[in-house]
């Protein structure tokens, strides 16, 4: 039997998401997280504050995008991108990262 490496980022799989209201457009979310995501999460939740964190963590979940700049350049996916993107689109981002990649022990309770 081979050894399988469970830790690299091909491990966590992928899932596409076709973004519902603008035609062709997709993002690749990692279909799992690393076990220290958690840990993670609540460290840059008290040295960034829940908003910035949020925004650190979701580029954590995404895997690619076929999202470009004005020029047709593809757009790097990281906290500055994520925040220029029409806000529609931030907020189903933020949402379908939730409901796809985190652990239901990382999801807020209402």
């Amino acid at each position: 039997m081979g050894l399988i490496n469970v830790l690299s980022s091909d491990a966590l799989g992928r899932i596409v998401k076709q973004v519902p209201f603008i035609e062709g457009a997709e993002v690749t979310f990692y279909g799992d997280v690393p076990g220290t995501f958690i840990q993670e999460m609540e460290q840059l939740q008290k040295d960034l504050g829940d908003r910035e964190a949020g925004y650190a963590l979701t580029v954590r979940t995404i895997a690619d995008w076929n999202f470009s700049n004005e020029n047709g350049e593809k757009l790097v996916i990281e906290v500055e991108n994520l925040k220029r993107l029409p806000v529609k689109l931030q907020k189903w981002i933020f949402e379908t990262s939730t409901e796809t990649v985190l652990p239901d022990s990382a999801k807020k309770k209402e």
